[in-house]
């Protein structure tokens, strides 16, 4: 593990002060816990555009309501 320092806003320590306590841990450990979730967070975003809708309405090749349809043209993104 690195070590670091960072400098915080006064309210800021507090509340990190005041989680610690409340959850029985470390502030060094809930920063490093806050810092993991919100990378793995920004990870996760992907999107996937499916043709679904075209000019504000649905294909008319596509309908909806066919799983099995749906599923084969997800399956050829």
């Amino acid at each position: 593990m690195h070590r670091m320092t960072i400098n915080l806003e006064k309210i800021t320590y507090h509340e990190l002060k005041t989680r610690a306590h409340r959850e029985g841990k470390s502030i060094a450990k809930i920063i490093q816990e806050l810092i993991n979730f919100a990378l793995r967070k920004n990870k996760k975003k992907s999107t996937m555009n499916l043709p679904l809708h075209k000019n504000n309405g649905p294909h008319k090749e596509i309908d909806i309501s066919d799983r099995t349809t749906l599923y084969d043209i997800m399956e050829k993104i």
